[in-house]
């Protein structure tokens, strides 16, 4: 099983990646955990909150409005199928709330690198996919979010 990266470790891996090759296309190199005909789901390499994951498009696409109608109708099947994998285990956040509500959130880069970082990040279009709920810093990353037991999220195809 592959492991989940602190986030030095994953800014080390995408310094290690050819300019020229897109990360979120090498299937082999993720933690895949579901699939459909046009998307994976996979685990954030690096995530920042506990069970933090991904979707992403099979083929290389920038930007949203490059999805067709076709492509949205299947992400939403794999995300339903998702969400419904995610409330069957009955997980909880550390304080021991069920987990129950997500945050989807999409990342697009409208430039490669440009903004001074020394390290080729993706611009492979990719859907977040975090619990959440009320009351959560949203943007404090979760230092201990790499222990989580991610496996568990597989869909069985």
């Amino acid at each position: 099983m592959k492991k989940l990266l602190s986030r030095d470790e994953y800014e080390q891996l995408l310094k290690n990646t050819p300019r020229d090759v897109c990360l979120l296309c090498q299937a082999q190199e993720q933690i895949v955990l579901g699939s459909s005909t046009h998307w994976l789901w996979i685990a954030s390499l690096s995530p920042y909150w506990k069970f933090h994951t991904l979707f992403i498009p099979r083929k290389h696409l920038e930007d949203i409005a490059e999805l067709s109608p076709e492509l949205f109708e299947d992400f939403k099947t794999l995300h339903q199928k998702a969400k419904s994998k995610v409330l069957s285990l009955a997980l909880k956040h550390d304080d021991g709330k069920p987990i129950d509500q997500f945050i989807i959130m999409i990342r697009l880069r409208e430039v490669a690198i440009e903004n001074g970082s020394t390290y080729p990040k993706p611009r492979h279009l990719h859907i977040h996919f975090v619990p959440d709920r009320e009351g959560v810093e949203r943007f404090v990353l979760d230092p201990l979010a790499m222990e989580a037991d991610i496996e568990q999220l597989r869909l069985s195809e």
